[in-house]
């Protein structure tokens, strides 16, 4: 998979030939693995296949699959050359194709000019580079472990408060169902559909089929994550004033991905944009009057891992569609303990999440370490 190939290292997993795909690509031991697509090539998918079973393997057919057969070149030394900054940025430029869907040419990749030193040159450039970039693993590593952590401790947290409240000695009962377990004895079960107005999007309308339509600006599946919605422009596409009284959104709304990659994950709108929409990727969850749209918020991010998994289709494309969404179980505490929760885990949650991106920054500033590096021995050596 090519989430197992990160910045010239690899993670091969083995599985039976007869039950994987046949589109994929062929490569040897040694070879090396490039993404041609963004925004893995971007994101570092690169590496020297190591350690096969069988010395064999298959991959995406995203994947550039080349194989050294000068004696005058190190497999070692062009995948350092491949994380240089002058090659990474020229691809960046060649890339064709739409959107996120953008790859390398082949062609520019195969006529691409490089340094080459000689070998005792090579074998000392990747010595160097091999010692700083073994530090900088150990150093990302534990940088990746505390994120983990503080991630688990911040699942655990949510799940806790949002299914036991925030009182340890209060009556249990029952929740008679078997993800959520027992629950406070005076808290009630609903579905999202009885406690919330639910509405999907509108689909994509490239073209104004009537003169009384207006452009107007949507938020898409791209927009939503949890930690916010994302983006400072947005796209276009044509309403009817009877599709903008229904689809306009208010803040509080509690916005879900129903599709794609990243189904499931869902934020609160904070009236980020003027007149904004929602496009059929989208479903929009509304305050009606037992449930505080913040306390489902909290419930989506819970039920994502306990629930969310296990009820939607996990082939290529998952979707969380507004008929699932509608029968998705919540429990409904008293207004005044939600209230509590929203504030003990608001403030609880901001904190981690701060420290959480301080250590997103420290992993950024060590890649873009790295990267220097590289650059600046492959560009002595193209001096020499």
């Amino acid at each position: 998979p090519m989430e197992q190939i990160k910045n010239g290292y690899f993670e091969p997993q083995s599985a039976e030939i007869s039950t994987l795909p046949e589109s994929l690509s062929a490569f040897s031991e040694g070879d090396i693995l490039l993404a041609k697509v963004t925004p893995c090539f971007e994101n570092g998918n690169l590496c020297i296949a190591k350690g096969l079973r069988n010395k064999v393997g298959v991959g995406s057919t995203e994947l550039f699959v080349i194989r050294v057969v000068s004696p005058l070149i190190l497999p070692e030394y062009l995948i350092f050359l491949f994380q240089e900054d002058r090659f990474k940025s020229t691809a960046a430029c060649e890339m064709r194709g739409t959107g996120g869907l953008k790859r390398i040419p082949t062609d520019w990749l195969l006529s691409y000019k490089f340094p080459v030193p000689s070998l005792e040159v090579q074998h000392e450039v990747v010595k160097r580079l091999d010692h700083k970039m073994l530090e900088i693993l150990e150093l990302s590593q534990t940088f990746d472990n505390k994120r983990d952590l503080l991630e688990e401790f911040q699942k655990a947290l949510i799940w806790r408060v949002v299914t036991k409240g925030l009182n340890p000695k209060v009556s249990m009962k029952d929740s008679t169902v078997s993800w959520i377990g027992n629950i406070p004895s005076h808290w009630n079960i609903a579905t999202l559909g009885r406690v919330f107005d639910v509405r999907l999007g509108k689909m994509l309308s490239p073209s104004q089929v009537d003169p009384s339509l207006t452009q107007e600006d949507y938020l898409c599946a791209g927009n939503i994550d949890w930690s916010g919605v994302k983006g400072n422009t947005l796209k276009k596409m044509w309403f009817s004033e009877s599709e903008k009284e229904i689809l306009l959104l208010k803040p509080r709304d509690v916005l879900i991905v129903e599709g794609g990659a990243g189904f499931g994950k869902a934020t609160i709108y904070k009236g980020e944009f003027h007149h904004c929409y929602i496009q059929n990727s989208i479903v929009r969850l509304r305050e009606l009057t037992k449930v505080k749209s913040e306390f489902a918020n909290f419930w989506l991010r819970f039920t994502y891992e306990a629930y969310l998994k296990t009820v939607c289709s996990q082939a290529t494309f998952s979707h969380y569609t507004k008929e699932k969404v509608l029968q998705t179980p919540i429990l409904v505490p008293p207004k005044d303990e939600q209230l509590e929760i929203i504030d003990r885990l608001s403030f609880v949650d901001s904190k981690i999440n701060c420290m959480i991106d301080q250590i997103e920054l420290h992993i950024q500033k060590l890649s873009e370490y790295r990267t220097a590096l590289v650059s600046n021995m492959i560009s002595e050596v193209g001096k020499l």
